[in-house]
């Protein structure tokens, strides 16, 4: 995240001991993945691990349905 410059609103993580954390350096809060639901605007939303595409875009769909722009450096 630092060395890309970018500044998300909040990173997504299923790890319980990252939840109610914070990236250092940057302050941004990581939570649950149920935590877009909390979002009511269409998101752009980056998945890093590129080899988890799938089943992470498939629990973002289950969440949020289809409108989310996701976006995954590598397919």
């Amino acid at each position: 995240m630092h060395k890309l410059n970018l500044n998300p609103d909040a990173i997504i993580d299923e790890t319980p001991t990252k939840i109610g954390k914070f990236l250092p350096k940057k302050n941004i809060p990581i939570i649950p993945i149920e935590g877009l639901s909390n979002y009511k605007e269409d998101l752009d939303i980056l998945i890093l691990p590129w080899n988890f595409k799938k089943e992470i875009s498939k629990k973002i769909i289950d969440i949020r349905g289809d409108r989310d722009n996701l976006i995954s450096i590598m397919s």
